[in-house]
């Protein structure tokens, strides 16, 4: 299976216009396939995140801690320190319109995200709080290899026609209508072929997205 650096060969082969010349040109083919793989992993990683989550401990301190990495999703959240208990996802307004101080001490038992990376719990306490989320996808290079591709091999084609129906948009000006429709239905099929997969490989009760980071 392809490499990102592959795929971008085979991207440009396959398009009639934006994606020959020198090699200035892959900069611009490397920003389409960024922005077709980002699409493409956040519409799995929503549907399907057991396919890619994974977890992180968070050290609290009194409360407060910070996630490293930014998770795209936050799927759950467990005090090591109280036999894994579960922490539900809340708001600092819902939490202070109850404890306007926020300062309550003890087992926590809400969690709310402030700002990208900060992690908040109430009532505080110091303790290590275990993160169950789906990453951010990885910016792909031509360096990069075909593993950091999050996404079965058997489903890279997916990528490839995603990033040809971005960039026929994109040229819709200079391109005839039927290359335009052409991208856009190999793509719905490639698509409907991998949904099909994670249908058939889900567990049977899928995990719900608990907190979304914008």
């Amino acid at each position: 299976m392809p490499t990102p650096a592959e795929l971008v060969e085979a991207i440009k082969s396959l398009a009639l216009v934006g994606a020959t010349g020198d090699a200035t040109v892959n900069v611009k083919v490397y920003t389409y396939l960024n922005t077709a793989y980002r699409q493409l992993y956040e519409m799995v990683a929503e549907r399907y995140p057991w396919f890619v989550q994974t977890t992180q401990p968070v050290l609290m301190a009194a409360g407060e801690g910070t996630m490293d990495p930014q998770p795209l999703h936050i799927l759950s959240v467990r005090d090591t320190g109280n036999n894994l208990a579960a922490l539900t996802p809340t708001d600092v307004l819902t939490v202070e319109s109850e404890y306007p101080g926020l300062d309550d001490t003890g087992n926590p038992s809400r969690y709310w995200v402030d700002g990208f990376t900060g992690l908040n719990s109430h009532p505080r306490s110091s303790t290590t709080l275990r993160v169950r989320f789906t990453p951010q996808a990885n910016a792909l290079s031509e360096t990069s290899e075909e593993s950091d591709i999050a996404l079965q091999p058997v489903h890279h084609d997916a990528l490839l026609w995603g990033t040809l129906k971005l960039m026929a948009y994109d040229e819709r000006d200079k391109v005839i209508g039927a290359e335009l429709a052409y991208n856009k239905d190999a793509h719905d099929e490639v698509l409907d072929r991998m949904w099909r997969y994670f249908e058939s490989h889900a567990p049977k009760q899928k995990k719900q997205v608990q907190s979304y980071l914008n």
